[in-house]
Formats: structure tokens, sequence, C-alpha cells
């Protein structure tokens, strides 16, 4: 289970992700190509003006050009891989450990405002 501090909670995705670019010296056009993906799609991402999660596919995407853990991408976007999503809900423990998670991640989020 990934340990979650209440800073990482409050990451916006579009932040981590330009984060994960520039780490990996990638300039905003390069980084849209390697994805198959528009600049200001990738820009919109980064900023927070796009409204929706990008899908699956660029998730995985990044997070192998980006060099990181892909669950913790899918966190920031508050997705979860349509591959995880019937084990999840097959496994009861699992299940019941991710809603019990949540809701202490309410509380602490919650808390803080």
């Amino acid at each position: 289970m990934l340990n979650m501090s209440k800073k990482y909670c409050r990451t916006p995705f579009g932040k981590m992700i330009k984060k994960y670019r520039l780490e990996n010296k990638l300039g905003l056009r390069q980084a849209a190509k390697i994805l198959d993906i528009s600049a200001p799609y990738l820009c919109r991402l980064e900023t927070g003006d796009e409204p929706h999660a990008p899908s699956e596919r660029i998730i995985w995407k990044m997070a192998y050009i980006y060099k990181v853990e892909p669950q913790i991408l899918f966190i920031a976007a508050n997705k979860i891989p349509v591959e995880m999503k019937y084990y999840i809900i097959k496994n009861e423990e699992i299940f019941k450990g991710l809603f019990i998670n949540s809701l202490i991640l309410k509380q602490i989020y919650e808390g803080e405002q």
C-alpha cells in the first residue's frame, strides 16, 4: 500500500506530471509527441485547465516515459485501471481497505480546510 501524506493528497495531477516531465528533461512538445497527444492538450493537463483526466492509455505512457510508478499517476488522476477494477471488486479485503482508506483521506482533507 502506498504511503500517502497530506501533501501528496493535495498535489494536483497537472503539477505532478509537469514536475516529472521536467525531471526527465523533456520539452512540452517533445513529451506530447511521445505520448501521441497534442502539445496544447498536455499543457491543459499540466495547468489544470483540462476538465477531464487523460485516458488510461495516456497515463500508462506517462508512467513509462517519466519513469514513475503508474499507480502514483492513477491515484493522482483519480482513476483505477480497468485491469485492477475486477481484482479489487473480487477481493473483499482489498475492497474494504480501499473504502476505509478513502474515508480516512476524506477526514484528513476536510480537517485541513
